[in-house]
């Protein structure tokens, strides 16, 4: 009788899980770029796998205005949509594509879930609850300028970033760093991308001549860079890609939270732009390249040494989701498609190639993988539409 008892009081204190699967993660992309690192990788999917992910089709399309991105989270896709003059969110239902709500709120600037709290960029930034679509919290730039907006909200532990753009003559972009859970704005710097990307505690952006590295919680610089190009994170690395002034060739850099300097790798001859497809996760920094041929790279993080490099060519962004990397591409006489690469191995394991009814174009967040679906910004005959593809 003791034993049963105590048997009974263990299972109380350490209830038995054996034959109970575990509660997985949620396959979410709640944010640009997935996340505060702009990493595009999602490590929690697990439903889209080797076996199956050449198999997805088109489950459903919806309208999705050219400005703004959508996300994915909680098992629903937050679509911006034009209302008027202005960029609302539509709520749909991930898996089927049934519509849920509207909320009537400006994302020009774009969305992050975090948690239950959506925020909307727009000429003011605005926390959402979203089971209720009340809002509980709403910031105001000190100037707030005619035709201005807040761009590409992110979080990062307890600290909330926010660009601020507008087409007013005279008014100059910034970043606010700010409290998410008071709305009080922290700090304020000067930002020509108005965006950022976060590295171990430090914000770091795109000024007029150089990249800046701040302090999170302060704003007070720490670390600069000269390379004025889009930044991404992951663990304790920051990354960029410019044209290095002596090779003239186009280059990805990694650097400290403080911006020195730790290894670099020619990707290819001198090339234009400020983006560049890429993907970072723990164990490897994914790259297109035009050496030795064009396609995408895998380096370690840790030296830049090539990994593994396949040829592909025409690729438009790279994004890694659980033990599978997606490069899509498409050209003017090139059809929308994804391949798929085992992310460790470089193995190709195939293409899914959309109907020649769909055309492609560079936006932000158009590709997503997440909730077991592959998520698609493209054109159709009705106009720009987001794609949902699964199985």
């Amino acid at each position: 009788m003791r034993t049963l008892i105590f048997l009974a009081i263990l299972g109380l204190l350490f209830p038995l899980t054996a034959g109970r699967a575990a509660t997985p993660p949620p396959s979410d992309w709640p944010a640009l770029n997935y996340d505060a690192g702009q990493t595009n990788d999602n490590p929690n999917e697990s439903t889209l796998t080797a076996s199956n992910v050449l198999k997805v089709k088109v489950l459903w399309s919806r309208p999705i205005a050219d400005n703004s991105y959508p996300i994915v989270a909680g098992g629903r896709v937050y679509d911006p949509v034009i209302a008027g003059r202005h960029i609302h969110i539509k709520e749909y239902m991930a898996q089927t594509g049934s519509f849920v709500r509207n909320f009537s709120r400006d994302a020009l600037g774009g969305m992050l879930m975090d948690g239950s709290t959506l925020w909307a960029a727009g000429s003011k930034l605005q926390a959402i609850d979203a089971a209720t679509g009340a809002t509980t919290g709403v910031v105001v730039p000190p100037s707030k300028a005619p035709h201005g907006t807040f761009l590409d909200p992110l979080i990062d532990g307890k600290y909330l970033l926010a660009g601020y753009t507008s087409t007013t003559s005279g008014t100059y972009n910034a970043l606010y760093g700010i409290d998410p859970s008071t709305q009080e704005i922290l700090w304020r710097q000067p930002s020509e991308t108005a965006q950022a990307t976060v590295v171990s505690g430090r914000a770091v952006t795109v000024e007029p001549t150089t990249s800046a590295f701040y302090d999170e919680s302060s704003g007070k610089q720490v670390g600069k860079w000269w390379v004025r190009s889009a930044w991404f994170a992951y663990g304790k690395q920051a990354y960029t890609v410019g044209v290095a002034p002596k090779t003239k060739q186009t280059t990805l850099y990694a650097t400290n939270p403080s911006g020195h300097w730790l290894w670099q790798r020619s990707l290819g001859p001198p090339m234009a732009g400020t983006t560049w497809p890429e993907a970072a996760t723990s164990t490897a920094i994914y790259v297109g390249t035009y050496i030795p041929s064009e396609g995408v790279t895998a380096v370690n993080p840790k030296n830049g040494v090539t990994l593994w490099h396949r040829a592909l060519p025409n690729i438009v962004r790279i994004v890694v989701a659980g033990k599978l990397l997606y490069a899509l591409t498409f050209g003017p006489t090139a059809p929308v498609a994804i391949t798929v690469f085992d992310a460790t191995s470089g193995k190709r394991l195939g293409t899914v190639t959309l109907s020649p009814g769909y055309a492609g174009f560079y936006a932000p967040n158009c590709l997503m993988v997440a909730n077991g679906e592959i998520f698609l910004r493209v054109v159709a005959s009705t106009g720009s539409v987001l794609l949902a593809l699964g199985k």
